[in-house]
């Protein structure tokens, strides 16, 4: 597994591939960090005028509703769109689905033209018949609550997408493949933006592994592996941060190894 991520990071290295964030502005710096950490080069465009163009220069589209307006949703739906018809994946972060109506049913909307959907307990359970729990942003559901419904929505998914429900413990699907991930440290969540900039890292992965399920398996568990490798270094969120980038960059599969072996 670690020879695998070992390989994605060259590619992403010498490749550099382009990803364009149609995301909410709270986590935008820290995201597009994250993604020169890792080699890949975001664009962080608010502009319906180059749209088309630049998701002509993207090897993937991340779309984020964190911070969605009226004039947000019209940029998603047209992005995603574009993004279909020149065959670029969508991996898309359902914010808050659940939370609110208009969040929802733009997650909704979205949900069946996405390669990779990445969200909490609380936003995948959004996508079925069960009720959720949630606190805004927050999940007030456990990862397990959500298995089924992220196999179904995989299952239905006619474009090969990955559905991945993140939390202290992590499951990943396409509807026959399952992987589950038991890594990462408690501090991630005391940090905005580690749940988006971890879906950019799985658009990363995605931007040079075509399989949606190994891209997305591989980019949760660099992730996690990097939050716990910081974690040694520090004893509180703010110092947290910048070491979290640290080790995206640095790729230290040597210590890596320590905690992927156990």
């Amino acid at each position: 597994m670690l020879e695998q991520m070992h390989e994605a990071l060259q590619r992403l290295r010498q490749e550099q591939p382009v990803v364009l964030n149609i995301t909410n502005y709270v986590s935008m710096d820290f995201l597009a960090n994250c993604f020169l950490a890792l080699g890949a080069s975001p664009v962080m465009s608010v502009s319906d005028l180059e749209l088309e163009e630049l998701i002509g220069l993207s090897s993937a589209v991340y779309i984020n509703i964190g911070t969605l307006d009226h004039l947000f949703i019209q940029r998603a739906y047209r992005a995603v769109d574009l993004a279909v018809r020149q065959s670029k994946p969508v991996i898309f972060d359902p914010a808050g689905s659940g939370a609110t109506k208009i969040r929802t049913e733009v997650s909704h909307h979205i949900l069946s033209h996405a390669t990779i959907i990445r969200g909490n307990a609380s936003e995948i359970l959004s996508f079925g018949d069960v009720p959720a729990k949630t606190r805004g942003m927050d999940s007030a559901n456990a990862t397990h609550d959500a298995k089924d419904i992220a196999v179904a929505l995989a299952s239905e998914c006619l474009c090969g997408c990955a559905v991945a429900v993140t939390g202290s413990e992590d499951f990943i699907t396409d509807g026959k493949r399952h992987a589950t991930v038991e890594l990462g440290d408690p501090l991630m969540s005391r940090i905005t933006g580690m749940g988006c900039s971890l879906t950019g890292v799985l658009a990363a992965f995605r931007s040079v592994i075509e399989d949606s399920f190994e891209a997305t398996r591989l980019g949760v568990e660099y992730f996690s592996l990097c939050g716990m490798l910081a974690r040694e270094r520090c004893e509180g969120p703010g110092l947290f941060k910048a070491y979290f980038l640290d080790e995206l960059y640095a790729a230290d599969f040597d210590r890596m190894r320590r905690y992927h072996n156990q």
